[in-house]
């Protein structure tokens, strides 16, 4: 038995009190279709007493609530881990219309839905095989939907041994409004411009009375339960609909640092959600660099109850002008690095401000200009940034926001790129002709096939790299680069080559090793790809993912490298080899290991107990490419038999197993030009295998690409 007390949204004051029995499972969609009925003309919210009595609802820009999902009592996380956030979707209602009542458009009844997911939380310590270009279909262990949190965009974690997740309001997804039903279809009407009467669509901004644009919501790591953690507030206003940035934890001091897209001030926030001091670069940043001012004006942020307002046109949603806006941001050396959409060379900038050592506090005459983007990359805004191991500057660019009544391109798709910058060496004479102390390395990374590799969706995080057998290897904490993006797989002329891989119009997440860039995986065959929700749709849609974050080395620990320099990045023996292509001359002898040692030894570093090279040719007698492997024994061990197994089942003719020493051929029937290929490969004795006991196996992995270049028959 169930109580609800609820309130009609159109703000009567009278309240009716509802009692049903339901199941646990059944319970939010039961209540979320009886109250509606019950109130009939509008969208309820429906909460227990005793938090309506704690949380009044705001006077202005009212919300339509939902009631919370009802989250089991459990540790949040498990293991590494990859939380995104993206767009939960939408479900079109049914309107009771009258006999002979003409139906509008299924847009119109087209709504945020509740249950759609807004955050994923996705195991990813064990892929079951090197990165070779294939979708990862592991499904996320939980998940937090709109009714939860509304639409969230930024992300941060807590480093206790229980992390706390923190998730940040967006209108990245755009803004949707509805008013009052006017035609009595017992629906909400949705409504493209603001009135008196508007108010925000439910599963925009949560499920609470009190949350909205400028909410940041807490996860708490030992029980999942989901909370409000702090209203983002600047002069005692709240947020009005353009949102926030992004978030920041700066694991030093125990805070966050979270930016607002209206006022462009950041805030600075302790663990209890108290806002302990607010940074305004406009006007205490630019001058740093004698940069004119620019103040916040009298009046900022957007009226749904006012004609002005569109939801299909984001420049009436009330943003900070660019040269205030603030959106990305990350902690490093001691520094909180930030963007700005606009700085003096009308194109974005990176700043950056001290942290006071002993009180956390940002230091305000300490403001500096990093960098802006060269004009070669798109103008989009940085909306997330961070640190390699090494200490380059990685940035994830969004594409520019769009409205959309029928909730399909949030972003413009194909300009937002994945962005590396390395320091200046400052014992090189030339550094001191630059302006900045960074350089940007052209060619960074792709993301996606298609796109020309900037189908980013302004999400990036750095997790542990991965051993040949896709286990995670904590020695090296921020070796795998992830990023959001969108139509990840899909590009029509690598279609054959990528269908064995599982779905093509993968919107989620790419995984690639940070130190293989560009010019050594593009198009990105060595990554993962994981879909958000598995939905694949077949409609072009945009701006769907938003933000990632990986959970991997408690602590950002793990190896801390020499910091690479812009006058050493091809020197180091960490960094990339010489060669231009992946497996010079088709010939791999486990380069990738020699690119990143830990995609291939996890764990205790393993005794030599077989030697294998490979080598990818074109058999020119039958037009297909095969690949020579030897496998040689340099012990005295009695080894005399070889395994072969393919992970990723892409190889079609493989023996299960063969002679020990050994060359032999295979064909690659089942990998196209330009793919990546994996075997691993058990070394054994046949007689210790024979006793049906358990029995040694030297365990080695090969990895290989096939070259771009068709294979032909050569005429006789």
């Amino acid at each position: 038995m169930n109580t609800l007390n609820v309130r009609d949204s159109r703000g009567s004051i009278a309240f009716k009190t509802i009692t049903y029995t339901s199941s646990s499972t059944g319970k939010n969609k039961l209540a979320d279709m009886v109250l509606r009925l019950i109130i009939g003309a509008a969208t309820v919210f429906a909460l227990p007493q005793t938090a309506l009595a704690q949380n009044p609802a705001p006077t202005t820009q009212s919300t339509s609530i939902l009631v919370p999902d009802n989250r089991p009592a459990a540790p949040l996380f498990r293991g590494v881990t990859a939380v995104a956030s993206g767009f939960s979707g939408t479900v079109v209602e049914k309107p009771v219309l009258e006999i002979g009542a003409r139906r509008l458009p299924d847009v119109a009844y087209r709504f945020i839905d509740p249950d759609g997911v807004s955050v994923t939380l996705t195991g990813i310590s064990g892929m079951g095989f090197a990165p070779n270009g294939h979708e990862i279909t592991t499904l996320p262990y939980d998940t937090l939907k709109a009714r939860d949190v509304g639409q969230v965009f930024g992300i941060a974690l807590s480093d206790k041994p229980q992390p706390d997740l923190y998730l940040a309001a967006t209108s990245a997804f755009g803004l949707q409004i509805v008013g009052p039903d006017a035609n009595g279809d017992l629906l909400p009407d949705r409504l493209l411009r603001g009135q008196p009467d508007a108010r925000w669509m439910a599963g925009q901004f949560g499920p609470r009375p009190d949350a909205g644009p400028g909410s940041v919501w807490r996860v708490d790591g030992m029980s999942g339960q989901v909370s409000l953690f702090a209203n983002i507030r600047h002069d005692g206003k709240g947020n009005s609909g353009p949102g926030l940035g992004n978030i920041a934890y700066d694991r030093t001091h125990e805070q966050l640092f979270v930016s607002d897209l209206e006022s462009g001030l950041i805030h600075r926030l302790n663990l209890k959600g108290q806002d302990l001091q607010q940074w305004d670069h406009g006007v205490d940043g630019r001058p740093a660099e004698t940069l004119p001012p620019v103040a916040m004006p009298d009046t900022t942020g957007t009226d749904i109850t006012g004609p002005a307002f569109d939801s299909t046109n984001p420049d009436t949603w009330g943003f900070a002008t660019d040269a205030r806006r603030v959106w990305g941001m990350a902690v490093h050396a001691g520094r909180l690095y930030y963007s700005v959409a606009q700085g003096q060379a009308d194109r974005p900038e990176i700043w950056s401000l001290a942290i006071d050592r002993k009180t956390g506090r940002l230091l305000n005459d300490t403001a500096r200009w990093e960098l802006t983007l060269p004009e070669d990359l798109p103008r989009s805004e940085v909306s997330d940034i961070a640190f390699s191991a090494r200490g380059e500057m990685l940035l994830a660019q969004r594409g520019p926001r769009k409205g959309a009544f029928d909730y399909k391109q949030l972003a413009k798709a194909g300009e937002a790129a994945i962005i590396r910058f390395v320091l200046e060496d400052p014992n090189d004479p030339a550094a001191k002709l630059t302006p900045s102390d960074w350089i940007w390395m052209e060619n960074s990374y792709d993301t996606g096939f298609a796109m020309q590799g900037r189908a980013g969706t302004g999400g990036l995080a750095l997790g542990p790299g991965y051993d040949g057998r896709g286990r995670t290897d904590m020695r090296s904490c921020r070796d795998t680069l992830w990023t959001t993006g969108e139509e990840l797989r899909n590009r029509s002329d690598l279609e054959k080559a990528l269908k064995p891989g599982g779905a093509l119009p993968v919107d989620g997440l790419q995984a690639q090793p940070v130190d293989l860039r560009q010019e050594y995986n593009s198009p990105p065959w060595v990554s993962y790809f994981l879909d958000q929700d598995k939905s694949y749709p077949q409609d072009q849609r945009s701006g769907w993912m938003g933000d990632v974050e990986v959970l991997g080395c408690r602590g950002g620990g793990g190896r801390m490298l020499p910091p690479l320099l812009a006058n050493n990045t091809t020197a180091s023996p960490e960094t990339l080899p010489p060669s231009p292509d992946l497996c010079p001359g088709g010939s791999c002898i486990l380069v990738l290991c020699l690119i990143n040692p830990s995609l291939c030894f996890g764990g205790d570093d393993p005794a030599i107990c077989a030697n294998v090279s490979t080598d990818v040719r074109c058999d020119t007698t039958t037009g297909q490419y095969v690949v020579d492997i030897n496998a040689q024994n340099p012990t005295t061990t009695a080894l005399d038999r070889l395994k072969l197994i393919d992970p990723s089942n892409s190889i079609a003719a493989l023996p299960a197993q063969t002679a020990f020493p050994a060359t032999t051929t295979l064909p690659l029937t089942g990998l196209s030009p330009g793919q990546t290929g994996q075997i691993d490969l058990c070394a054994f004795d046949s007689a210790q295998q024979s006793t049906g006991q358990p029995y040694d196996c030297c365990n080695t992995t090969v990895n290989f690409r096939v070259p771009e270049a068709a294979c032909e028959v050569k005429e006789q």
